[in-house]
């Protein structure tokens, strides 16, 4: 059975809405747990990346992610990470993740002729933009 292609359309717009959504909310429910639980300066930076997400803009959580790997590494007692070991950016805005958004996309174009099913796009982290707006790749991330 085939659908029209504003059927297709229609309903990729809906999913990419409704996974943005489903991203907004666990991003919003993880800075949450961070404002609660935080140290001082977690908090600090967790507020920050919220009153950003409420005004719309990009929210860059790079120094929040770090912070957090650094005090979580020292209460499990491990060795802090070298300066000069390079930690990628995590999230979407991973230049694979965008690559896997498309596919899943056009496979779930391809569903309503015959095609395979794609299954969800990857927010592995919080480095997440406002929608329509990229970060800048190439971060180092350091303790």
């Amino acid at each position: 059975m085939a659908f029209p292609a504003t059927t297709v359309a229609s309903g990729e717009r809906s999913a990419r809405f409704e996974r943005r959504r489903q991203v907004r909310d666990a991003v919003e429910a993880a800075l949450s747990d961070v404002i609660l639980l935080g140290t001082e300066e977690q908090v600090r930076l967790a507020a920050r990346a919220v009153n950003e997400m409420v005004a719309g803009r990009a929210i860059e959580t790079a120094p929040l992610v770090a912070s957090l790997r650094t005090f979580i590494r020292k209460v499990l007692g491990l060795e802090q990470i070298p300066p000069d070991v390079v930690i990628p950016k995590q999230g979407p805005v991973r230049p694979g993740a965008a690559r896997g958004a498309r596919d899943d996309r056009e496979r779930s174009a391809g569903a309503g002729r015959g095609g395979g099913q794609g299954s969800g796009g990857g927010a592995g982290g919080l480095g997440l933009p406002a929608d329509g707006e990229h970060s800048s790749p190439g971060h180092q991330d350091t303790p």
